[in-house]
């Protein structure tokens, strides 16, 4: 389902997932083919869904989160940083248009914006119609930052809840489904932490320093809790597993989280001062929400096995 550049219109096979997958094939795809370039003055994760709903098994993207909005905090907005990228889209992987989080707008480009409409949620867009438009395909994205990381908001002043999902939602569990060693691991874990940013990251360290990455690991056993099953038996597994474990543990510790899917930064090019990302960079992360810092990216896959390098390889 892909296009090369000036290639004619092809029509989009098939629905795009709205879950994540578990089934052992592994984060991302084995191909090398170059997906897309961005120029952005940070290194940032490039988002394309969110999932907030898990069944026992995998997440899924909720009614209540296609619905979502973000309700405008205009107090808040000196703790937001205001960056634009520019993406450039060069093998469709599907009609999902990738950004850093939060992006609060997308704007095409002059030369690609030839009926093309896109339909945008509070942290994606993606194409309406049902063609790919011509490859290259560019657009401007502009998104929140957070810039409390060096100093955060008082536990007096948290940020405000800026979702309409209210935030127990990002709680839920199905409890039935939820072993007690791994409630009792979580405890342990996080009875001495001093915040919930603390948690947070005990948390994802836990993860990262006890468990191997494996890209083509075994499928969970039917029947069987993903996270449980992850922690006390597989204990090796793709980043899809870590995203999920983490995200799992997070809500034991009453921390609101979800994954996220999409891809790592990619490699920098410094030649023409640009990201360029591959299909090998897919990637599935989880994202928490710390009253003090707002939602944060935490990766729990071992950072050693996220690719990421600067070419030409020499400089």
């Amino acid at each position: 389902d892909t296009l090369e550049a000036g290639g004619s219109l092809m029509k989009l096979k098939g629905k795009q997932p709205a879950s994540s997958s578990q089934d052992g094939s592994g984060g991302a795809p084995p191909g090398r083919d170059l997906v897309l370039r961005v120029k952005s003055p940070l290194k940032l994760y490039h988002l394309a869904q969110i999932y907030d709903e898990y069944d026992g098994t995998r997440w899924l993207a909720s009614a209540e989160l296609k619905r979502g909005r973000i309700t405008a905090r205009s107090a808040e907005r000196s703790a937001f940083r205001v960056i634009s990228s520019r993406y450039t889209i060069l093998k469709w992987l599907g009609p999902k248009l990738y950004a850093p989080y939060r992006p609060i707008s997308f704007e095409r480009s002059s030369d690609t914006a030839s009926g093309c409409l896109l339909r945008t949620t509070f942290y994606n867009s993606e194409l309406v119609a049902d063609n790919y438009p011509n490859l290259p395909f560019s657009y401007m994205v502009s998104s929140e930052i957070s810039t409390e990381l060096e100093k955060p908001l008082s536990e007096q002043t948290p940020r405000r809840w800026r979702e309409r999902p209210e935030r127990a939602h990002y709680l839920k569990l199905p409890e039935k489904k939820i072993s007690e060693r791994l409630k009792k691991k979580v405890g342990e874990l996080t009875r001495n932490a001093g915040s919930d940013y603390e948690k947070a990251l005990i948390l994802r360290d836990y993860l990262r320093d006890n468990f191997k990455y494996q890209q083509y690991s075994r499928p969970v056993p039917e029947g069987r809790e993903t996270a449980d099953y992850f922690v006390f038996e597989l204990k090796e597994g793709h980043c899809e597993y870590f995203a999920a474990a983490l995200a799992v543990m997070a809500r034991l510790a009453g921390l609101p989280s979800r994954t996220a899917a999409g891809f790592s930064p990619g490699d920098f090019n410094t030649l023409q001062n640009v990201f360029e990302v591959y299909e090998y960079h897919a990637h599935a992360w989880t994202q928490i929400f710390v009253p003090e810092y707002g939602w944060l990216t935490m990766d729990a896959t071992p950072p050693g096995e996220i690719q990421s390098q600067t070419t030409p390889i020499g400089i």
